[in-house]
C-alpha cells in the first residue's frame, strides 16, 4: 500500500511503499505561496505524480495558501483539473 509522508522541515512529500521511497514532490514556501519545484515518480504508470500533487494541494488549501507550479508536471495537472484552478497563484 502506498502512503504519503510530509516532511515540513525538508519541504518534501514522499510516496512510500513497504518502507521504500517510490516518488517525491519538492517545494519552497514564500509567505502564503507554495512553489512546487519538482515532482518525481520512480515507478511510472501508478498515478504517483498526481497523488503527490494532490497531497500538496490539500496541504496548501488547508492553510489558506496558493500554489505556483514551476514543475511542468504539476503545472499541466493543475491547469487540466478544474477543481485545482482556484489554488493557482497569479
Amino acid at each position: 500500500m502506498i502512503s504519503i509522508e510530509h516532511n515540513t522541515a525538508e519541504n518534501i512529500f514522499r510516496a512510500m511503499e513497504n518502507g521504500k521511497e517510490i516518488g517525491n514532490l519538492e517545494y519552497e514556501l514564500r509567505g502564503q505561496v507554495m512553489t512546487i519545484t519538482h515532482t518525481r515518480a520512480f515507478m511510472e504508470g501508478r498515478g504517483l505524480g498526481r497523488t503527490l500533487v494532490a497531497a500538496a494541494i490539500d496541504y496548501a488549501r488547508s492553510r489558506g495558501m496558493k500554489i505556483w507550479p514551476v514543475c511542468s508536471f504539476a503545472k499541466a495537472l493543475m491547469e487540466r483539473i478544474e477543481e485545482y484552478h482556484d489554488m493557482l497563484a497569479e
